[in-house]
This record gives structure tokens, sequence and C-alpha cells, in this order.
């Protein structure tokens, strides 16, 4: 795994669609945008190494 991509997209929707169908009003639903934000970013851990390269797939 260290030297594998995850790709990672499209993390809080539900927790914005589900408020608003429950009835919820956009600016409640706004005030939910720190909290998502913060469990999207301490789920996600991003590694660069400058001095590695990337390979493509016909590398591997």
């Amino acid at each position: 795994m260290a030297s594998s991509l995850f790709l990672v997209g499209e993390i809080g929707g539900n927790d914005y669609n589900q408020a608003l169908f429950q009835g919820r009003s956009v600016d409640e639903v706004k005030t939910y945008v720190p909290d998502v934000v913060a469990g999207i970013s301490a789920s996600v851990t991003v590694r660069h190494d400058p001095h590695k390269t990337r390979k493509s797939l016909s590398q591997t």
C-alpha cells in the first residue's frame, strides 16, 4: 500500500442531501460545512514525496 494511489471523490454529499431531503433550510445546511470538511480532512492523508517519480500504468 505504500506505493498505492487512492482516489477519493464526492465525499460529504450525502451529509447535505439527507438534511435537505428532510426539509432543512439551505441556511441551516450551510452551518454543517465546517463539520463535514473537518470529517473529510480527518479521513484523508495526503503524502507527497517530491523525490519519487510517478509510474505510468505501462511501467507497472
